[in-house]
């Protein structure tokens, strides 16, 4: 591949790269006088799924090209669902004009504008039909409402995100329902809420969370700065988070003001639906996020766990992702390609902190902290499509591998994996600073650097590969980028680890992965990846197969179903009961599988049992880990 040559030049020329995005840009549109005049009634979505929009826009004659967001900041990809746009009508003065559909740009409107015209009155119907991904599959149930600003207007095709203003309203379901977003400016008549006028930028990374059952819990308040979860929930007894985990979040708080000494946003709201009905999500925003769990995860401890996980993630993409954004994805319009690469750094190093800050906030045991390690990289290094792609092809694929069938995966490698594998890049990378300055530079010492720098409001700061080697460089002399040339841009057989210089050391045994187990509980799937080779689903229907494991040369497969293991009807505790039994014997063991409605018997040969991965100290060592672990929590003015 030529990506290591492409990174190399971005080294030599960092500064004069920033500017890349600007260059990709389209012809800016004629400037605007008045702001969008944006309506979304969302009164009857509970029932009919579907959202009434209502715009006035400022044209000008001849002709007016109208844009449907395509590429949506946060998700990665072109997301769009302008196939849920329906009834699109266009008119001025009263009189219906009308309009053609781009033959190569279908997000793309175009309208003859009669002489004398100024405004044009626009309106469609949003169908929220509960499929797709992100914010598409999220809508209203009978409870809640989920606005994602993106997916209800239509905006001047070639018009900078940064200068278009939008005066925005929404109309409830309910007069009795309560609206949190980071919108300033709301007033309120009844189930009528109106904000102050906000670009189009700073409209879309605001969404709004509705409900009847609401609940919020303020983490910070203090120096005009406040921080809050902001709980929409199917029923009250959902929203019962006991003190102990709430002073945990708050924590939380506490803990990412340690690692960036600044923050980027004065009133940050956690956008949280739990609920059963409505899906789950996650997507960062400057002074929000749009996060969803199922209805257990305020309630029961593995749902706080991987809520607290969920949270701290989005957090931390305010700094790393929202205010410091690859040049790449900082595009001043919707409709701009967004070029993923260094996905890697912008989502690898915030996996790396939304499990490390639970864990320094209490919210995650230093136990479960180091089995998630230890299965993360488990699963990186059974993976057979790592001896061919190379982890910077998964970063540069996401627009597509997000939406990838979410089997084989082993084979394909995911978009999961920048995450997963990014995390133990910056765990390693957070060893060898430690190591190279015996403990006087840290990754959290680079990243307040960096990332967090002095306070702001939420604004982007870009910056390329380039810059971003050069400041870890001169915090840390190091070549870096031969670092990163090695470990994200070559194949590389191993995922980087940074265990034995932090004094542990990754082994197996057949002692159940407390994370991994407690995944698999919540899926209610079975995971025999590092012992039989493959991974089934909660019917018992194989996901991953990995090649030249021994159900691959058993002759097992993706899509089969297991219905029994040597005359056994299957269930994850009877396999792993014949999984134990096979470490003691010599024959292989019996499955029976059905595909396609008919039945085969597989012989599978394995006798090393089964294998958890984990970490265990090193004797004799001093334990970086848990330093690294530690709360590092103090105020920040």
């Amino acid at each position: 591949m030529e990506r290591g040559a492409m990174a190399l030049t971005r080294v030599l020329c960092g500064a004069a790269l920033s500017v890349l995005t600007i260059a990709f840009s389209v012809a800016p549109a004629a400037a605007q006088t008045a702001p969008i005049r944006l309506l979304v009634d969302a009164s009857s979505a509970p029932v009919t799924s579907v959202v009434h929009v209502h715009e006035t826009i400022e044209v000008r004659p001849p002709r007016a090209d109208l844009a449907y967001p395509r590429w949506v900041p946060g998700e990665h990809g072109p997301n769009g669902p302008i196939a849920d746009l329906s009834g699109l009508r266009v008119s001025a003065r009263g009189v219906q004009l009308p309009w053609t559909r781009d033959f190569a740009d279908l997000n793309e409107f175009h309208i003859a504008v009669p002489s004398g015209v100024s405004e044009l009155d626009v309106d469609f119907d949003f169908l929220g039909s509960g499929g797709g991904t992100y914010g598409e599959s999220r809508l209203a149930t009978s409870t809640i409402l989920a606005i994602n600003w993106n997916q209800f207007f239509v905006y001047p095709q070639n018009a900078n995100i940064a200068k278009v203003l939008v005066s925005p309203t929404v109309v409830l379901p309910g007069a009795t329902w309560t609206a949190e977003t980071a919108l300033p400016g709301a007033v309120r008549y009844g189930n009528r809420v109106s904000y102050a006028p906000a670009t189009l930028e700073r409209l879309v990374d605001s969404p709004l969370d509705a409900g009847d059952v609401f609940r919020r819990f303020m983490l910070l308040d203090r120096g005009g700065f406040t921080n809050e979860i902001d709980a929409f929930a199917d029923r009250p007894d959902q929203l019962a988070l006991p003190e102990r985990q709430l002073g945990g979040f708050k924590a939380m708080v506490a803990e990412m003001d340690a690692v960036y000494g600044a923050r980027h946003w004065q009133h940050y709201h956690f956008l949280l639906t739990v609920s059963d009905a409505m899906p789950g999500n996650g997507v960062e925003h400057g002074s929000s996020s749009d996060d969803g769990t199922e209805g257990d995860g305020l309630t029961d401890p593995a749902g706080i766990v991987d809520t607290a996980g969920l949270l701290a993630h989005e957090f931390n993409h305010s700094w790393d992702g929202k205010y410091r954004r690859p040049a790449d994805l900082a595009t001043n319009n919707f409709q701009i390609p967004e070029q993923t690469e260094l996905l890697w750094i912008y989502e690898g190093m915030t996996q790396f902190y939304g499990d490390l800050i639970p864990t320094r906030a209490g919210l995650w045991t230093p136990q479960r902290y180091r089995e998630v390690l230890a299965n993360v990289y488990a699963v990186e290094d059974h993976a057979p499509g790592r001896l061919v792609r190379p982890l910077i092809d998964t970063a540069t694929s996401a627009p597509f591998l997000y939406h990838a069938p979410r089997v084989m995966t082993a084979e394909r490698r995911s978009a999961g994996d920048f995450y997963i594998e990014g995390e133990l890049l910056w765990l390693d990378v957070a060893a060898k600073l430690d190591a190279m300055s015996h403990g006087a530079r840290s990754l959290d010492g680079f990243c307040r650097r960096f990332f967090g720098m002095e306070n702001t409001p939420p604004i982007v700061n870009p910056y390329t590969y380039g810059q971003f080697v050069a400041a870890l460089s001169a915090y840390q002399p190091y070549d870096w980028n031969a670092y990163f040339q090695s470990r994200v841009y070559a194949v590389a057989p191993h995922p980087p680890s940074g265990f034995e210089s932090l004094g542990w050391r990754l082994v197996y045994n057949d002692t159940p992965n407390e994370a991994a187990l407690e995944r698999q509980k919540r899926r209610h799937g079975f995971d025999a990846a590092f012992s039989l080779g493959f991974s089934a689903d909660h019917s018992g229907t194989l996901t991953d197969v990995m090649s030249g494991s021994p159900a691959a040369r058993a002759g097992l497969g993706v899509g089969d179903t297991l219905v029994a293991v040597n005359s056994r009807e299957y269930s994850p505790d009877v396999l792993r009961d014949e999984i134990r039994s096979a470490e003691r014997g010599s024959g292989p063991m019996q499955f029976l599988v059905k595909k396609n409605g008919l039945f085969r018997t597989v012989a599978v040969t394995a006798h090393e049992g089964l294998r958890y991965p984990h970490l265990v100290r090193i004797a004799g060592t001093p334990d970086r880990l848990e330093l690294l672990v530690a709360p590092h929590r103090r105020p920040v003015p």
